[in-house]
């Protein structure tokens, strides 16, 4: 029991010790700085005890660092406030109006908010996985620079620097500008302003004489003020005003000529200081690094430049260059394409598309299709002048150098051929077998044949008149008229002899069929009969348009 009791008593004292020392971390809580942490205050309640019910939202001011900000700013008690930036790795130290304090640059980018220390020292973490404890004092001071660094003048005239001055720590007060450097002979210099507080500026005129030898100098500008002296350096190029000629000078041509074309150039004469050599006055002579150009001597500039000279060359190719050369001195034009031409034409009866004078893109390919006018035929395709046959499409490949293409045509002949032959019921028309009603006969020195299966073949109509034992044949533009046992027929409406030698030729009714003479008939069609007595073959040949 004694053990037990015992036991709570130790519990209870350890427990007010606990509270004691509770409400003391406390109290010390209370009296730290208010924002040494992320977020949040000593006692992590996340609010700030500073009444800000009189701020209405607008912005009193905003100071940029050189890159992200990822972390909250800390406030020292003299107001300045702190805080990280990422990839220019500083701490800034921004002063209560937004004017910069100074800054520090750590090795990394800073993402966490630092922590003030009692004596004024400033800790941060930084990316480089260091911690940096940055504490001591600043002296104001100040530095200078001019713009621009260098320059360049010729003899007898005047430029310009502007001095710039920066202050740093706080500095305020005002500093006087000189030349401390030996200066060329000749030269002499002013400031517009002697003397300048931060952070002004001042313009610094240097003035050089005709006898100002040509050749680079450095200037070297000084600043004194505060019990501080900081100096700073420029270039001046001094430049001969007897100006001569240095080389030549294209304007851009444009990326892609046509081959045998002329099209036109600029080119001025420049002299030792990229300036326009007036006193250039000659021609020059031109050149190419691949084929020829026409021609290849200019006519005269004027005042230094030749404007709008035309030039032709003749041959395809890429990366052409065009070098102007005079008075041992050069100049070469940008690069560019020169693209071959085709030269497509066509005869009568058809065209060719494209047709003229067709560009191409160096080193592309291009298809010509040939048509026929309806009633005509391709009759020959002739590429640089060599037949391709009667091809209707043609593709150049890869064109590189100039090329022709033309196409003839003819007119398109629809022939019908028909073979008979004697005491045989099959015939031909253009090779294919057809059949007739009783075979070819020879009778008085004649062929005789059933001749409706015969004109329809040739495309023509076959009408029999029973009234008048008569038959009709019309093919094309021609009517015969023919009529069972009469040696006499008509043709377009002209009476004529079947056969002149023997009036027994006359159209006949043979086992049921009308026969007529082939060649009298065929012939007055239009048609060519020829005769195989061989073969007793008879062969026709009719050649519609």
């Amino acid at each position: 029991m004694r053990k037990i009791i015992s036991i709570l008593l130790t519990v209870l004292v350890l427990f007010s010790l606990f509270q004691g020392a509770l409400r003391e971390n406390t109290v010390k809580a209370d009296n730290q700085p208010i924002w040494p942490m992320f977020r949040y205050n000593a006692q992590h309640t996340g609010r700030c005890p500073y009444d800000t019910s009189n701020n209405n939202g607008t912005l009193k001011w905003r100071y940029q660092t050189g890159s992200w900000i990822f972390s909250s700013p800390a406030i020292a008690s003299d107001g300045t406030i702190y805080v990280g930036s990422w990839t220019d790795y500083s701490l800034y130290a921004i002063n209560p109006d937004g004017t910069l304090k100074w800054r520090y640059q750590t090795g990394g980018g800073i993402d966490s908010s630092p922590a003030i220390a009692s004596d004024g020292t400033i800790y941060v973490g930084s990316d480089d996985d260091y911690l940096y404890a940055i504490g001591g004092s600043f002296s104001p001071d100040f530095s200078i620079s001019a713009t621009p660094s260098s320059q360049t003048v010729t003899q007898g005239n005047s430029t310009t620097y502007t001095v710039n001055l920066t202050s740093v720590n706080g500095f305020n007060s005002s500093v006087s500008f000189s030349v401390t450097s030996s200066l060329p002979s000749g030269v002499t210099y002013s400031f517009s302003s002697t003397s300048v507080t931060p952070t002004g500026s001042s313009t610094l005129t240097i003035t050089t004489s005709s006898s100002t030898p040509a050749n680079t100098y450095t200037i070297t500008i000084q600043g004194t003020g505060g019990g501080k002296t900081h100096t700073y350096d420029v270039t001046l190029v001094v430049q001969s005003n007897a100006s001569a000629l240095h080389r030549f000078e294209f304007s851009p041509i444009s990326s892609s000529k046509t081959a045998g074309t002329p099209f036109t150039i600029t080119i001025k004469a420049i002299d030792q200081y990229g300036n326009t050599y007036t006193g250039f006055n000659s021609s020059v002579t031109l050149s190419v690094n691949k084929g020829s150009i026409a021609p290849t001597t200019t006519s005269n500039f004027v005042n230094g430049v030749l404007s709008n000279f035309s030039v032709t060359i003749p041959t395809a190719n890429t990366g052409v260059t065009i070098t102007a050369t005079a008075s041992g001195k050069t100049g070469t034009s940008n690069a560019f394409d020169v693209n071959p031409i085709i030269t497509a034409s066509a005869g009568s009866g058809g065209y060719i598309s494209p047709s003229g004078t067709v560009t191409i893109n160096y080193g592309e390919s291009k298809t010509f299709t040939i048509t026929p006018y309806s009633g005509y035929k391709i009759s020959n395709v002739k590429v640089d002048g060599v037949s391709v046959g009667a091809v209707s499409k043609y593709t150049f490949q890869n064109v590189t150098a100039n090329h022709t293409i033309e196409a003839s045509f003819e007119k398109e002949i629809n022939q019908i051929v028909i073979v008979l032959q004697v005491g045989n019921s099959t015939f031909t028309v253009n090779g294919e077998a057809r059949y007739l009603d009783s075979p070819p006969i020879i009778k008085n020195g004649r062929t005789l044949v059933p001749i409706r299966a015969i004109i329809e073949a040739l495309g023509g109509t076959v009408q029999w008149s029973p009234n008048e034992n008569g038959v009709d044949i019309i093919l094309g533009s021609n009517h015969l008229i023919l009529q069972i046992g009469n040696p006499n027929a008509y043709v377009n409406g002209v009476q004529k002899f079947i056969d002149a030698s023997n009036i027994k030729v006359y159209p006949e009714i043979i086992n049921g069929r009308t026969m007529l003479p082939l060649r009298f008939v065929a012939e007055n069609l239009g048609c060519d009969v020829q005769w195989d007595p061989n073969t007793q073959t008879i062969t026709i040949t009719y050649g519609g348009y």
